[in-house]
């Protein structure tokens, strides 16, 4: 499989593990490629080998700068809600992937990119990451081989309903940045053999002979 990483002098390298392909290339030398920007400013988790997180970082700036980036990804200055959140998201991830520094930075990695703007929306934008998360689990399910027909049935509806409640969330997040539009007709009118009139319609006093 072809794998990319930031090598020791900050360069993106590609090389082969030899587990399949991935993109183009099967060759194992290693290629450097040219420096480039950080792809994601998202807070990023250090965990040990118990799977408990800190804010990654080398030094105490670096630490204290990404600790900043939490509390923005949550949508607030609060660390104890910002803590709350972060750990409710690790929480419902699947159970292999609990203690996955790339699984968990991840998840929060989609917290951060919904942008939530206050505490409201990074509550929402949680549970938006946490939908996405299980549709996909269930989704998986669906998929494993040597499955009753039941199963297969029930976890495709259970990931139709999660997709579905997404969608929702999307669009209550829209309202919450009133970004949404809505459209009222306040009355329609179709005369016999005429064309539909939308909009406020006035009927003329026949007695005005103007």
């Amino acid at each position: 499989m072809i794998v990319e990483g930031r090598n020791t002098n900050g360069q993106f390298s590609k090389g082969n593990t030899g587990g399949g392909r991935l993109g183009t290339g099967d060759d194992k030398t290693t290629k450097k490629l040219s420096p480039i920007e950080p792809i994601s400013n998202a807070p990023k988790l250090k965990l040990d080998g118990d799977g408990n997180g800190t804010a990654a970082g080398k030094t105490t700036d670096e630490i204290n700068t990404n600790v900043l980036t939490f509390l923005k990804a949550c949508g607030t200055k609060d660390a104890d809600l910002m803590t709350v959140l972060i750990n409710q998201l690790s929480a419902v991830l699947p159970a292999q992937f609990v203690k996955s520094e790339t699984h968990v930075n991840g998840a929060l990695a989609m917290l951060s990119g919904i942008k939530p703007k206050n505490e409201i929306e990074g509550m929402l934008a949680a549970q938006m990451v946490t939908t996405h998360i299980l549709s996909m689990e269930t989704a998986k399910r669906a998929m494993l081989a040597d499955q009753t027909v039941v199963g297969v049935t029930e976890n495709v509806n259970r990931c139709n309903k999660l997709m579905r409640t997404f969608t929702l969330q999307v669009e209550a997040l829209s309202k919450l940045r009133g970004v949404s539009k809505t459209v009222t007709v306040k009355h329609v009118t179709v005369a016999s053999g005429g064309q539909a009139i939308i909009g406020d319609v006035h009927h003329r006093n026949t007695n005005d002979k103007n």
